[in-house]
């Protein structure tokens, strides 16, 4: 970037660690000012990156002078950037389907938590009981199986999650690339 710094940083798991749920993930205050000042040095741009929504990761970092790029770099904003990474209709409607099907078939299990993030989903079973998560696995396959047959979705594990996404060539390292073309400018 001829001379300036791009720091790009994750939001769980690095900024803050890995809560029992998204919500108690709160960036402590000494990281927000220090990454508040940060980003208005002249040659530094401060990037936050998550699997978050856009909207959920601006809110959550809370800081104008700082780049987002929300649901694995599917959603880009700020310093004068935009980007929308198009999802298909067909991708859309799936996604949008398969919660309204696990929000139905997953209330009766204690301690999961479905996160609609518009352009993904993700299923958060970490507070569930040991004895759950193998049936929590189980309806999740049986309600994307038919999506994923069709190449609507693809399907991804973490730290006692499952996302659901758009079946794209897109993740938060192509995010990055497609940031620092765009700062070189």
């Amino acid at each position: 970037m001829n001379g300036k710094i791009a720091l790009f940083l994750d939001y769980d798991g690095t900024l803050v660690p890995i809560a029992q749920t998204p919500q108690k993930a709160v960036l402590p205050r000494a990281v927000k000012d220090t990454l508040a000042k940060l980003s208005k040095l002249k040659d530094v741009r401060v990037i936050v990156i998550s699997g978050r929504s856009l909207k959920e990761i601006r809110r959550m970092v809370g800081i104008n002078t700082v780049i987002y790029a929300g649901n694995h770099g599917l959603e880009i904003r700020g310093a004068r950037l935009s980007f929308n990474y198009p999802i298909s209709s067909a991708s859309q409607k799936a996604i949008d389907s398969i919660c309204s099907s696990l929000r139905s078939e997953l209330s009766s299990l204690k301690g999961v938590l479905i996160e609609d993030k518009g352009k993904t989903l993700s299923i958060h079973y970490r507070l569930a009981e040991k004895k759950d998560a193998n049936k929590v696995k189980a309806m999740i396959e049986k309600a994307v199986s038919v999506f994923v047959k069709r190449a609507l979705i693809k399907v991804t594990e973490g730290k006692k999650v499952i996302e659901i996404r758009p079946p794209v060539y897109w993740d938060k390292g192509k995010a990055v690339g497609w940031l620092l073309k765009k700062l070189e400018k």
